[in-house]
Formats: C-alpha cells, sequence, structure tokens
C-alpha cells in the first residue's frame, strides 16, 4: 500500500510539471527540481532575423534568443554560440548558456493564430561559472508573437556654426544667420563691424565649386569701408540635407582688396 501511494504521488507531479494548464498561452519547465511558470509569455521577430521568446514570473525571466528565425532546432551552449538561454532569478543574477559549459538545445513551430510553440532545456552558469540552474522538460505554449519593438530614432539637431580665419585672424561672428531667396541662399557671420558672406544655389549638390568665376557662386568680405568680394576661392558642400532644410559646408577665398580667408566652415538650418 505504501508503495503503491508514493507512486501516486509521483504520477500525480509529474502530470502537473508536464502539462499545460487549461490551454493558455504559457512558458513552463522544472528549473532544478522546481516547476518555474511564466505569468506573461510572449515571441519577436526582430528585423534582423532573429527570434526572441521569453517567459516573466515577477522579477524571474527566461529568455531565448534565436539568431535566425529560420532555424529549428537549434542548440544551446558554447562560448561562440549567437543562439543563447538566459535566466535571470529573483535578485537580478543571471545564468546564461554563453560559455563552455552549458548544454541545451530549443525545438519550435509557428501555429496559424500568429503564435509559437516549442520544447526547450538547458543548463545556463553565472558569468563566474560557480553557480548554475537546470531547466528541464520546458514548453512554450501557443505564445503570442509580437511586433517587434522599434527604438525612436534619435533626433540630432545641428546648432548653426561659422568659423573662419581672415588674414591669419579667428573670425568669431556673434550673429550667424541665413536667407533664401528665389534658389539662391545667403549664410553669413556677423561681428559688430565686419562680415562674411556666401551664396549659391540652394540645391547645390555636395561637392567641390569654384568661386569669384560663376555670379550663383559668389563670397564676399565687408569691413566699415565696404565689400570686399571673392575673387578666387573654393567652396565645398559636404552635406545638403533638402528634408530636414540642413547644409554643412567649407570654404576659402581671396579678395580684391586683398583679404585673405583661410579654414571657413559653417553649419546651417534654414
Amino acid at each position: 500500500m505504501k508503495v503503491v501511494f508514493l507512486t501516486l504521488i509521483s504520477v500525480m507531479l509529474f502530470t502537473s510539471c508536464s502539462t499545460i494548464e487549461d490551454n493558455s498561452p504559457a512558458l513552463q519547465g522544472i528549473k532544478d527540481s522546481l516547476l518555474f511558470r511564466a505569468n506573461d509569455s510572449r515571441a519577436i521577430f526582430n528585423t534582423d532575423g532573429s527570434l526572441v521568446v521569453t517567459g516573466e514570473r515577477g522579477l524571474e525571466a527566461v529568455n531565448l534568443l534565436v539568431n535566425n528565425q529560420s532555424q529549428s532546432p537549434v542548440t544551446l551552449g558554447g562560448s561562440n554560440n549567437t543562439n543563447i538561454a538566459v535566466y535571470t532569478d529573483e535578485n537580478g543574477v543571471e545564468y546564461s548558456t554563453l560559455n563552455p559549459l552549458s548544454r541545451g538545445n530549443f525545438a519550435y513551430s509557428l501555429n496559424g493564430d500568429n503564435s509559437l510553440s516549442g520544447e526547450f532545456n538547458f543548463t545556463a552558469y553565472t558569468e563566474s561559472l560557480q553557480d548554475s540552474v537546470f531547466f528541464y522538460r520546458g514548453v512554450a505554449y501557443q505564445v503570442p508573437i509580437l511586433s517587434p519593438l522599434m527604438n525612436e530614432p534619435e533626433v540630432i539637431v545641428l546648432q548653426n556654426n561659422f568659423t573662419a580665419k581672415v588674414n591669419t585672424i579667428m573670425f568669431t561672428p556673434t550673429i550667424i544667420n541665413s536667407s533664401v531667396s528665389g534658389n539662391l541662399i545667403t549664410v553669413v557671420g556677423q561681428t559688430s563691424t565686419t562680415s562674411l558672406a556666401l551664396n549659391f544655389p540652394l540645391n547645390t549638390m555636395a561637392g567641390d565649386y569654384l568661386l569669384g568665376t560663376n555670379p550663383d557662386l559668389s563670397a564676399g568680405y565687408t569691413v566699415p569701408n565696404g565689400v570686399s568680394n571673392a575673387t578666387s576661392g573654393e567652396l565645398t558642400i559636404i552635406t545638403n540635407d533638402a528634408a530636414n532644410e540642413l547644409i554643412v559646408g567649407t570654404f576659402s577665398f581671396q579678395t580684391d582688396d586683398g583679404f585673405e580667408v583661410t579654414e571657413g566652415a559653417f553649419t546651417i538650418n534654414y
């Protein structure tokens, strides 16, 4: 009678740990000797071709990463294996299969209701390889497939900037502005007594252009006595981003009154 009773208990434990309750989506497995059943589970197919299956229970989590979503089954374990299983315990300690001691596998298939089912097992270690966990009889059942989480692109706004040297002396404007007239843009840097100005077509593509030979490409240095126009020089457009109304370039030129402008650079939002 005692043997029968113990056998019955063993059957009940095996059944409770290896079946899915009430046919609801789940990710579960036996961790060492205790049942881990996630309260929340999901699968995400990333745009880079990888797959992540996640199950969470409070602070605990199981993550199964498959580098190529077209592969199944996959082997887990090894220092260079990009198919990885990670278990995080309630204290935030991570156990990973990305080491030479770990072993495991994960086999899965896609269901017709936009969900995923499969089986897994693995042995994972802490980074120091001193502690380990063993997951077996792992089951993913009708885990819903969600859209990948997309990070919003960081918007970088470049500030207006205008610098140059005039006859080897640094020109540092206190005012930087631009104006558009028809298809021409004028970029100006001003101090209290002088200014540097560049004029070129708004649709000028990235490249190098000569100054002083084309009326649509001109430059000048203004002093209290008047404007000294460029007779030779070069304008380089590094970026002309019409969608974001941003132009970045460099310049240098010589004027008819003997001024030499060198090391010119500008960033302008128009």
